[in-house]
């Protein structure tokens, strides 16, 4: 209510109350100008700034033997910004027994309940990717074809991309990992990546293992070189969609990086050609939920991984509640880890200078009465190779900004179906 409200009778609006005071501090609208007046009043004789924030430091213990496990604290509340922090050290031999998650339950059903944060908090939870399993199987691979001590038969091998590219462009091949030692027959780099070259160091081709997807580097930006080293990912069946830096030209089946955004002004050197790996679904009822991708990393087949393009791994959980959210409200539209933080901003009113255009947006169809922006979404598609693969990117977009569902080869990534049904296959 506001001062120009009529009060209930008996109620003397010129002199602050504890309760409206309190009200207010939380968030509240039952309160008069004399009740806001005195909390105003309040914290500027009581409020100090960082780092000597009042902090509420509690002992863990064992309810039953008082043995103590731990110590948690509540701190840097700030009533006004509606943030707190809370921290927590779990002694050495109470670890691993759940006492953190039971001290941690604790210490918010204390706050929320008996400090009144339940009316003035907004909880949101993200995930920051989804979740593949590792697949070790190619058909077509010359690397899968080689024994070595560590990986089961007919397996790629860790790095199985800087040998099948060595093997193509008919380069030495060196291990980064290992004081740029040769590797041998029978051999792969200790951690999958490699440098190819008659000198490691001064490499033509660099090879770095990023899971669901390998970044190649070409440090003479040779536009021969990267023409071979495309036909020769082209004729790979684990490979699902290439992107290959504008500075280098066109590429049948190729798309730009700059379609994805991944040409900035970053001073560390960009990629020269992003591979994303094949992924399809193992069947389930719920595709996104059984996805699995071909990886190259030094874990094994049957264990997790992401970063390629699937929609197994673009497609992530977010979930919000709390005062300034809508409840019971499903979101239609498109949202980032981006749009995240710039809605938690604000939401805590601050305002921080953009740096880039990769900044995100404030998800206001969340917010009541917030506006629901319009979406649109597009595909884009790359020529096609002499063989017929073709790049292919579908997206969405919420006013300026773009988000990327899926990208690779129709039929060889999970969120782009085959072209007519069929899957497409190396060479064909």
């Amino acid at each position: 209510m506001t001062s120009e409200e009529l009060p209930p009778p008996g109620i003397d609006t010129t002199r602050p109350s504890i309760a409206r005071v309190y009200d207010f501090m939380l968030g509240g609208k039952d309160n008069f100008a004399a009740d806001r007046e005195a909390a105003e009043r309040w914290f500027a004789e009581n409020w100090v700034e960082p780092p000597e924030l009042r902090v509420w430091e509690f002992a863990i213990a064992d309810a039953e033997t008082d043995e103590f496990l731990g110590t948690m604290m509540f701190h840097s509340l700030h009533w006004r910004h509606k943030r707190a922090e809370i921290g927590a050290w779990i002694a050495e031999d109470a670890r691993d027994r759940g006492v953190g998650k039971a001290a941690f339950q604790l210490l918010l059903d204390w706050a929320f309940d008996d400090l009144g944060l339940a009316a003035s908090t907004n909880i949101i939870v993200s995930s920051d990717h989804g979740f593949s399993t590792i697949s070790k199987e190619s058909k077509t691979s010359p690397s899968a074809k080689i024994s070595y001590e560590d990986t089961p038969k007919d397996f790629l091998p860790m790095g199985f991309l800087a040998i099948d590219l060595a093997k193509a462009l008919n380069l030495p091949l060196f291990d980064p990992n290992n004081k740029n030692a040769s590797i041998g027959d029978n051999a792969h780099p200790k951690a999958g990546n490699g440098v190819l070259g008659q000198d490691p160091a001064k490499p033509d081709v660099v090879i770095a293992t990023n899971g669901g997807s390998d970044l190649i580097y070409l440090p003479n930006k040779d536009k021969k070189l990267a023409e071979r080293t495309v036909k020769a990912l082209l004729e790979q069946d684990y490979v699902s969609g290439l992107f290959v830096d504008d500075e280098l030209g066109r590429f049948p089946g190729t798309l730009p990086m700059s379609q994805l955004g991944l040409k900035g002004k970053a001073v560390t050197p960009h990629p020269a050609i992003v591979v994303n790996f094949r992924s399809w679904s193992s069947g389930c009822e719920e595709p996104l939920n059984c996805s699995v991708q071909v990886a190259d990393t030094v874990l094994r087949q049957g264990q997790g991984m992401h970063g390629s393009f699937s929609r197994g791994d673009t497609m992530n959980f977010m979930a919000a509640i709390g005062p300034d959210f809508k409840a019971g409200y499903v979101d239609p539209l498109p949202v980032s880890n981006a749009d995240v933080g710039m809605t938690a901003a604000r939401l805590l009113d601050l305002h921080a200078a953009a740096e880039g255009g990769l900044i995100g947006r404030v998800m206001s169809e969340a917010l009541p009465n917030g506006i629901i922006p319009k979406a649109a979404s597009g595909t884009i598609a790359s020529k096609p190779a002499s063989n017929g693969l073709k790049t292919v990117v579908k997206f969405q977009q919420v006013l300026a900004q773009r988000y990327f569902d899926a990208a690779g080869f129709p039929g060889r990534t999970v969120g782009l179906d085959a072209e007519g049904g069929k899957q497409k296959t190396a060479g064909k």
